[in-house]
């Protein structure tokens, strides 16, 4: 009778390749989600990487663009100088008129053709200094500030003290929109 016992233990001292396919499979399935959360995670990663450095490419390309309408005379509806001759202040276009240190006046427009955002002079050829790529659209909006309320202007620029812009930038699959505004500080007289 000692030796049935023990003939039972040498038995079950083995995985049945049953146990061993199902521990296989168990080990397989443990793998392959921690890949999926590994993927999903590194995705949701670059998406914040490109998302921050389109966010930083943006801010970089409208800052001069505000400096310029900072120190604008004013808003230029019909364009008369150089290669910006009747060129005008649109919601697709900002044109404004610029004292130059010399003592010279220049107008500078800044612009969205086939996804890149440019600044051009009245001295510079079309189409000017490119600024940003992956633009997929641009607003731009006219507001008279004075003592009184903020009044929107778009249909008369001219009239302009303040100006914004709305900016949407595409890299890969994200999108980000962007608004930045500056009032002018130097008004033309009259």
């Amino acid at each position: 009778m000692a030796g049935a016992p023990r003939r039972r233990l040498s038995r079950r001292s083995g995985a049945s390749l049953v146990e061993l396919l199902a521990v296989a499979g168990i080990m397989l399935f443990i793998v392959v989600a921690t890949f999926q959360l590994f993927r999903v995670g590194d995705y949701q990663a670059s998406q914040g990487r490109d998302y921050s450095q389109i966010q930083t490419e943006t801010r970089l390309a409208i800052r001069p663009a505000l400096r310029v309408i900072r120190a604008a005379k004013s808003v230029v509806v019909n364009g008369s100088m150089g290669t910006l001759t009747a060129q005008s202040s649109t919601a697709a276009q900002l044109v404004v008129l610029v004292a130059r240190a010399s003592g010279t006046e220049v107008l500078c427009r800044y612009y969205v053709n086939r996804g890149t955002l440019y600044r051009q002079t009245s001295d510079d050829a079309a189409p000017g200094d490119e600024m940003l790529t992956g633009v997929t659209g641009i607003r731009w909006h006219y507001y008279v500030t004075s003592a009184g309320p903020r009044t929107i202007t778009d249909g008369a620029p001219a009239a302009a003290n303040e100006v914004t812009v709305t900016l949407t930038v595409r890299r890969g699959n994200v999108f980000t929109s962007t608004n930045a505004g500056a009032s002018l500080r130097v008004l033309a007289p009259g």
